[in-house]
């Protein structure tokens, strides 16, 4: 709080002149080290002067406001905010509901995972799904019998804990142009062993058309640790239309998932002679 040292309206006659001085002298310091400063947070003076104001020209000039112990953040003042301490949500077991006009967004634990989730306006609460891998270029497998990756991506440890899922969507086709059948395989696989599933489609007769395929595996983590996934293969007829194949069966793993593991989805030719395309692959966790 600004304090004035001498007040002059009741000072009477002969009052020193310096007094003025030593006014100025407050009023000014007071200004002065409440001014907005802009410098590298490193150059940031320590807090402990209430009212003063930061702009960090090396943090999109995010603006920090002293309160007389620490440095807060405040404002929207560019498009990311390193460091900024108000996008670190903390963990609310049951946040109260919200206007109606309102959602809250808060951190909750499930499966011991800290996430994002939502209160709606009506109350429900609901997890925050999030996308952890999208390929919209397309793969393609052409001219070889090798056992070829179409996308892959790393699974942080202790992701996937229990509760949490993640669930796989692969689009392509193929088109077998020779004079004979062929077989496609399509794998899923989690860490270092194929410990999930394989669609195998054989006897593919010859067709200049193609065949629209899809993939859908959902995987998830039991309380012991072991894994489960739940999938969907899909072939067209050639030329699309109704599937020739429409397969659904479950596997199971038992990779660590305290460890980082790679996800990766994999397609093999029989021969060298046919064409395999992946043209949309995403990873969501849910």
């Amino acid at each position: 709080m600004l304090v004035i040292p001498f007040t002059f309206a009741t000072a009477g006659l002969n009052t020193p002149t310096p007094n003025l001085d030593s006014d100025f002298s407050a009023i000014a310091a007071y200004i002065n080290a409440r001014n907005p400063t802009v410098g590298a947070i490193g150059s940031r003076p320590a807090a402990g002067n209430a009212g003063a104001i930061y702009v960090a020209s090396d943090q999109n000039y995010l603006a920090y406001v002293d309160d007389g112990s620490a440095w807060q953040p405040f404002g929207i003042v560019a498009a990311s905010y390193p460091g900024a301490s108000f996008w670190d949500f903390a963990q609310i077991s049951t946040p109260a509901t919200p206007a109606s006009t309102h959602e809250r967004l808060y951190a909750a634990v499930s499966g011991g995972i800290t996430a994002l989730n939502q209160l709606l306006s009506t109350g429900q609460a609901s997890a925050i799904p999030g996308v952890l891998f999208r390929l919209a270029t397309t793969q393609t497998v052409i001219n070889t019998t090798t056992e070829t990756t179409l996308f892959s991506l790393t699974i942080k440890a202790n992701t996937l804990g229990t509760g949490r899922l993640l669930r796989v969507t692969v689009l392509g086709d193929y088109t077998n142009n020779t004079a004979g059948t062929r077989t496609m395989t399509v794998r899923s696989k989690l860490g270092a062993s194929a410990n999930l599933p394989s669609f195998v489609t054989s006897a593919l007769a010859q067709s200049s058309s193609v065949r629209l395929w899809m993939l859908q595996v959902w995987l998830n983590s039991n309380a012991g640790g072991n894994q489960r996934a739940q999938c969907r293969w899909t072939m067209s007829v050639p030329g699309g239309g109704a599937p020739t194949d429409d397969l659904q069966f479950a596997n199971t793993g038992s990779e660590n998932l305290a460890t980082d593991l790679t996800y990766a989805v994999s397609l093999q030719h029989s021969n060298n002679d046919c064409t395999a395309n992946m043209y949309y692959g995403q990873v969501e966790y849910l």
